[in-house]
């Protein structure tokens, strides 16, 4: 148009706009094309990341991992709660030995006979037989020992020593209370020679005694010196000792002696079935002792672990006094000691006893190794406090210890051999936007990867994997040749340390079409994968000797056993679905006066397989308002079976036809949903799937749209 025409067509245009009434509002159609959403599909967006690999030659995976089992040692190793208690009771309580001496001279036995007038000290003599000598109220004071006591055991030895030049016989010997007179000994000795000694032992068991005690010789007789003439001397004389001991009182008031209550080397045993433990760190545990005292005196103990030490090789050690009991109160003690990062050693008495070179358990060898086994050393005792005691046989003092909730934070020795079968099902989103279709997968992996950081030989059996589609109601089970089940694993190595990681001994088992049916379970998109397996510890393994056992682990080890599937993206698909939404990007205000329009979907797509689509209008809570026809089909890319790869896009344009009592849906839609479903063409022929890949999408609207001057 030239310059002329175009100046006349403006002016009519002013004067036909200046001259027009108000009410006039002139309107005309015009032919226009507006874009509603440009969008490019990648199986990234269909897939998410999460669940896709991308090989180094940039082929698509889809990718699905998860831990089926974890093994740990809260899996197997629960130490036990443990405990030692030992009781003195009365009678294991000593009173001591006393000892009690009585002289009867020759002056007193003359004097007994009345013969003092005729025998004179230091003049020569000979003594005529005597006969019917009585001695009474011989005063024996024991009160430096006791005020009293009543036995279940006790022993008196009667010892008379003759220094007088006669020969005794006939002597009766009587001990009696001398407080209420209970007869406590009566006994008779034949013959003493002069110059010899004879004793007689008595039982007490039963009997009361007091302190005050009065012995009587009832009867003694001599023959004299049978006519021979000897030099009297007054202060030869006939000793009586008496000795009392092996006391286990029922009852007592008395002074006791310095004394040990508990003097013991014991173990503590921990039962841990097959597992052998040699020693363990500690994490998490208590050691609580708890002691109750009902002697009037108090106790002074000692409690010692010699195989418990801390990190600088220090002995537990715990000692204390408890107070005495009063007016039959027991006294108690009651300590708690937190024991983490103390080392435990668990071969009992050996190695203690070794390093001292000393039985310490009073077994009278120096014991070998075992295992599972705490030594202990108590030693628990009074002192002497000069003071009168009363005691009971109910009194005792108990001392009692326990280690509880105790972790481990590493332990070694043997760790069993035992079973533990694990069962579950997991969740598959892989495949989740894949709706339907078939496919045939060039090939499949299934991985079941082992990692191992505790210190056990093992085995893993698979005892059922198998895949289902809820859908489709499609379901397939592994079948497994030429390959071993159980799989098994070795231990790693031991870095002997709390702070250096253990470096996991790992090892992969692939199934795949060589040894399994791996692409069936594939092949049926399950969206849900259920498994069975059996976990061995120390398979075909006996138990070794003690000591020699090589086991470990430490509290964050675990073993883990985890399945991969991975689907190289190398497949003949028929009607395999995919779907996404986008969002309507044109104002709906924009459209509204839109009549006699059409959509046109231009395609440009790089997969090399075709496809038919179905676009769905949906409103802004994602709720479907209306389908949008869709022509004709998507055409496959240009593949190259040779280069293994899409040499040409295919480029489409899809006729969407929008008839006018359509047009109030499309103003009312918010997003587009889109279902793909690709299959191959030719559909013999299996095609690789690229990261590289797209489809890129353009919605578009042809149509009239009438303009108006308001």
């Amino acid at each position: 148009m030239n310059k002329r025409y175009l100046f006349l067509l403006t002016l009519i245009l002013i004067v036909f706009f200046a001259c027009r009434k108000e009410f006039q509002k002139p309107t005309w159609d015009i032919g226009v094309s507006m874009p509603l959403f440009n969008a490019s599909l990648t199986i990234g967006e269909i897939i998410p990341d999460s669940l896709t690999g991308d090989g180094s030659d940039s082929l698509i995976s889809l990718v699905w991992e998860n831990d089926i089992y974890r093994f740990s040692l809260d899996s197997f190793l629960s130490m036990p709660d443990t405990s030692y208690k030992y009781a003195a009771y009365l009678d294991s309580i000593e009173l001591g030995t006393m000892n009690i001496q009585q002289v009867v001279t020759l002056g007193e036995v003359i004097d007994a006979a009345g013969l003092a007038w005729l025998i004179t000290d230091g003049s020569p003599f000979a003594i005529p037989p005597l006969t019917g000598l009585t001695y009474d109220d011989i005063i024996i004071d024991a009160n430096e020992y006791f005020q009293t006591m009543t036995l279940n055991k006790g022993y008196i030895d009667i010892t008379i020593e003759n220094n007088l030049p006669i020969d005794i016989t006939n002597l009766i010997f009587q001990m009696v209370n001398s407080e209420g007179g209970d007869e406590l000994v009566l006994d008779t000795f034949d013959i003493i020679a002069s110059g010899s000694t004879e004793t007689k032992t008595v039982s007490l068991a039963g009997k009361t005694v007091k302190g005050s005690l009065v012995g009587n010789i009832i009867n003694m007789d001599s023959p004299g010196t049978n006519g021979t003439v000897i030099t009297i001397h007054y202060a030869d004389a006939l000793v009586t000792k008496i000795k009392v001991y092996n006391l286990e009182p029922y009852s007592a008031t008395a002074i006791f002696p310095k004394q040990n209550l508990i003097d013991k080397g014991d173990k503590i045993y921990f039962e841990l079935g097959e597992i052998q433990l040699n020693e363990i760190v500690i994490r998490e545990g208590k050691l609580s002792i708890d002691a109750y005292n009902t002697v009037a005196d108090p106790v002074y103990f000692t409690y010692t672990l010699p195989g418990l030490t801390t990190t600088n090789g220090d002995t537990f050690r715990v000692s204390g006094t408890i107070d005495a009991a009063i007016n039959g109160q027991a006294s108690v003690l009651h300590l708690i000691h937190d024991v983490p990062g103390y080392k435990l050693d668990l071969r009992g008495a050996g190695p203690v006893e070794r390093f001292f070179n000393k039985d310490m358990n009073g077994n009278g060898i120096i014991d070998p190794d075992t295992i599972n086994t705490i030594f202990v050393k108590a030693l628990a005792g009074i002192d002497s406090t000069g003071h009168l005691i009363s005691l009971s046989l109910q009194d005792s003092f108990i001392f009692q210890s326990a280690l509880t909730d105790l972790v481990p934070e590493y332990g070694n020795g043997f760790l069993g051999r035992d079973t533990f079968s694990s069962s579950g099902s997991d969740t598959i989103e892989i495949f989740k936007d894949l709706l339907d279709g078939d496919i045939s997968l060039e090939d499949a992996l299934i991985t079941l990867e082992v990692s191992n950081q505790i210190g056990i030989n093992a085995g893993l059996f698979i005892d059922d994997l198998s895949a289902a589609n809820e859908e489709t109601n499609e379901s397939a089970s592994l079948q497994i040749t030429g390959i071993e089940n159980p799989f098994l694993f070795s231990k790693p190595t031991d870095p002997m340390s709390l702070t250096t990681p253990i470096t996991p001994v790992t090892k992969r088992y692939t199934l795949d079409n060589s040894n399994s049916n791996a692409n069936h379970l594939i092949e049926i998109l399950p969206n849900l994968i259920s498994h069975g397996i059996s976990f061995y510890i120390n398979p075909n393994m006996d138990i070794p000797a003690i000591g020699e056992a090589t086991d470990f682990i430490y509290y964050d080890s675990e073993m883990k056993a985890k399945l991969d599937i991975e689907i190289p993206l190398s497949l003949i698909a028929s009607n395999l679905s995919l779907s996404d939404t986008f969002e309507i990007a044109v104002d709906s205000n924009s459209i509204e006066n839109i009549s006699n329009g059409k959509l046109y979907l231009h395609v440009v797509n790089h997969f090399p397989l075709a496809a038919h689509i179905e676009l769905f209008l949906l409103d802004d809570l994602g709720q479907q308002i209306s389908e949008l026809e869709v022509l004709s089909n998507i055409g496959a890319a240009t593949y190259s079976q040779i280069l293994q790869t899409v040499v040409a896009p295919d480029i489409s344009r899809l006729t969407i036809p929008v008839p006018d009592a359509q047009l109030d849906n499309l103003v009312a839609a918010s997003f587009v949903l889109a279902k793909i479903k690709f299959f191959s063409m030719p559909l013999n022929e299996y095609v690789k799937i690229y990261s590289s890949y797209s489809m890129e999408l353009v919605l578009s609207a042809d149509a009239d749209y009438r303009v108006e001057i308001k």
